[in-house]
């Protein structure tokens, strides 16, 4: 059995790509296929367990009834506590010590007299019916590490035992009570394995597994204290289609911008109807300046020098407006139809921020306001750590993008501003360690090449609670317990546990259905 993957902060098989490099995070095999699953029936238990809990746990009762509703962070917290003292975990924990029995088993590291009871009769079970099915154990292909870089998944397959005809079949150990009748997420699993290779953990390099069964694959169900074992055939042709499809699920639940609010619609004018025509037409017919049409020919050719960004200029151009190359003494509000047009190809060729536009009034002065004296709380920052953690925190930053970088930076600008410094330089302490890893993996997670930061933003404020003050000025008061919290809804976020929505009124929703 080969060593184990080394894996990220948020437990993420770490990957040496085909070609070499810096390993990368691959998504595990076990979670691949679980946002295809009805989950309900789960849900449904976790709340019954959760609830049995409570009323074992009177503690935790009586924490729950004195927690303020909006303080989800304890909440979630002490229904975790709930959801364990109910049992949540018991049948994991024989799962996973029957799993290690058959495994220690068919290495030949322990005889079945060697198992006490009653897990013994479980391990017979399961060997008995590999035995009738005539399949044979390999000692190299017990708990085998493997890749499939196709769907960018990577873990640990239980077995490929070989066949009577030579020909090795993917098989994985399951010890719940039930297999249920359309198990998604384990026909994912198992077709991924099928369809993968061998990687060797220590040097990278992939090997192949030999012929593998590419149909058919196996389930192969032990309930835990039942001495019972059964084979399901799985077909892998369908799981893998499954496998594909869970992907693009994944690509479009991480897909931002798919709700929109719709601008409020203005007050209607005070005026008379012939005096809005006329105010309307007196506008509309105003002669743009000399200076505007130049600046704006200026954006058009930048424009237009882009591949495939003339024809889409000339496409959306308005029929009724004349080219800025013709002898027409276009209007501001002509101007403005064909500034609209520029400001969305612009922004879809990702070009970078133009000159201001010259009937940009200037912004009015702000007024004097009285100084008064700023009063700082102080903010726990824990210990002092080495230069060595600091090195470490320059390495992960270098490996952000340049909107990332440009997010954090912006963040640690304002906070410095405010008195809040989170500068590991300056002061390296245990709390900005903590923040500058927390903010690291929450732009990996939330912003990509367009550089949106909404996201990200919505995180931060769920995290502290606090929906009013600018970005930097939350992050420069968090403290350790919300750092903490923040880095644990990062994790949940890349693991597909947790979805962020937007609704009609531009309220930003976060749900957890995060299984402890």
């Amino acid at each position: 059995m080969a060593a184990d993957f080394v894996r990220d902060r948020w437990g993420r098989p770490m990957v040496t790509p085909k070609d070499g490099g810096k390993p990368v995070p691959y998504t595990r095999f076990s979670s691949h296929g679980q946002c295809l699953e009805d989950r309900f029936g789960l849900e449904k238990w976790k709340i019954r367990t959760t609830a049995l809990g409570l009323v074992t746990r009177q503690d935790l009762m009586a924490q729950v009834a004195s927690i303020p509703a909006d303080d989800k962070s304890r909440l979630d917290d002490v229904l975790s506590q709930a959801l364990e003292a109910g049992g949540g975990s018991v049948g994991a924990n024989l799962g996973t010590a029957l799993h290690e029995f058959t495994q220690r088993y068919d290495l030949g590291e322990i005889m079945l007299a060697d198992i006490p009871d009653p897990w013994r009769e479980d391990v017979r079970a399961y060997a008995d019916t590999i035995e009738t099915n005539r399949l044979q154990i390999n000692s190299e292909l017990v708990e085998v590490t493997l890749v499939n870089d196709d769907l960018q998944l990577a873990g640990t397959a239980d077995r490929f035992y070989r066949m009577p005809s030579g020909t090795l079949v993917c098989a994985d150990l399951k010890t719940g009570k039930a297999i249920g009748q359309n198990p998604l997420g384990y026909i994912v699993q198992l077709a991924a394995y099928a369809n993968s290779v061998r990687y060797d953990t220590e040097t990278g390099q992939r090997s192949s597994l030999g012929t593998v069964n590419l149909n058919t694959g196996y389930l192969i169900h032990v309930p835990a204290g039942q001495a019972k074992c059964d084979i399901y055939e799985v077909d892998l042709v369908a799981g893998l289609e499954a496998a594909k499809l869970a992907s693009e699920v994944r690509a479009w639940q991480k897909k931002k911008h798919l709700v929109a609010q719709i601008p409020p619609v203005k007050a209607v004018s005070t005026e008379t109807p012939s005096e809005a025509v006329l105010t309307a037409f007196e506008g509309s017919c105003v002669v743009a300046s000399q200076e505007r049409r130049e600046w704006l020919k200026n954006r058009i050719s930048r424009l237009i020098s882009v591949a495939d960004a003339k024809k889409e200029l000339v496409a959306l151009w308005p029929t009724d407006i004349p080219k800025l190359s013709t002898d027409h003494e276009h209007s501001d509000s002509e101007l403005d139809q064909i500034i609209q047009i520029v400001d969305a190809l612009e922004d879809a060729h990702q070009l970078p921020f133009f000159t201001t536009d010259p009937n940009t009034p200037p912004p009015a002065k702000p007024a004097k306001k009285k100084a008064t004296k700023l009063v700082i709380e102080t903010i726990d920052e824990g210990a002092e750590v080495s230069a060595d953690d600091v090195t470490d925190v320059k390495q992960a930053l270098a490996l952000l993008n340049r909107q990332q970088l440009a997010f954090i930076s912006s963040v640690a600008d304002h906070a410095a501003n405010i008195g809040r410094s989170i500068s590991l330089r300056a002061n390296p302490t245990v709390r900005r360690l903590k923040l500058s890893y927390a903010l690291i993996d929450l732009a990996e997670a939330t912003i990509d090449e367009t550089g949106d930061t909404w996201m990200a933003e919505a995180l931060i404020r769920n995290i502290a609670n606090n929906l009013h003050d600018p970005v930097g000025t939350v992050v420069g008061n968090m403290t350790i317990d919300e750092i903490d919290n923040l880095k644990h809804l990062v994790s949940d976020l890349n693991d597909g546990l947790v979805t962020i929505t937007v609704d009609d009124n531009g309220t930003t929703t976060i749900t957890q259905t995060k299984e402890k």
